[in-house]
């Protein structure tokens, strides 16, 4: 179930609708992107008008198979300069990291928010491709869910007490699935 922001919901009731499109791309070092389709700013950031699409998500589950497809999405964005830069200069953060891996929130913003907690947040991703010529930049996300879903099993770790072996201490326990003669 999806929880609106109040001001978000009141603002769909209402006969009148401005939603503008808000991404935030937090880099590996911690740095923020900001970036739109209109130039604004908002909750003290300013966010450049260089998204060139509205990105399309998309989902699907299939409970009977249990399968679940994960959203891809691109951003298309400018890479004219804008306040002095262009965006493919900053697609190396401060400390050398490259853009991949990068997490991108995308919002909704109605008229009458104020914070981005105001805002609807539609997608989270990570940045999986760049690729980019002297006019575009596009950015291949992945939905998050993937990374936030997966455990790698087994989980539980045997302590490193005097009761266990030397050998054993901190060793994946085992897990036995069905029937197994002389298991426990």
């Amino acid at each position: 179930m999806i929880t609106l922001p109040a001001n978000f919901e009141a603002d769909i009731q209402g006969q009148n609708l401005n939603l503008t499109t808000l991404v935030q791309i937090t880099q590996l070092n911690g740095d923020k992107i900001y970036i739109s389709t209109g130039s604004i700013n908002f909750d003290g950031n300013y966010y450049k008008p260089i998204l060139l699409n509205i990105p399309s998500v998309k989902e699907s589950m299939d409970f009977e198979n249990r399968n679940y497809k994960i959203s891809n999405s691109t951003l298309s964005v400018s890479n004219y300069e804008v306040g002095g830069s262009v965006f493919s200069d900053s697609l190396i953060d401060s400390d050398g990291n490259y853009i991949i891996n990068a997490r991108v929130d995308i919002y909704w913003k109605s008229q009458s928010a104020t914070t981005i907690d105001d805002c609807l947040n539609i997608y989270n991703a990570i940045i999986r491709r760049v690729s980019h010529d002297d006019k575009n930049v596009k950015l291949s996300l992945e939905d998050s869910t993937q990374k936030d879903l997966h455990k790698d099993v087994p989980v539980a770790r045997l302590r490193d007490t005097n009761e266990v072996l030397s050998k054993y201490k901190l060793k994946p326990i085992p897990m036995v699935y069905g029937f197994v003669n002389n298991s426990p």
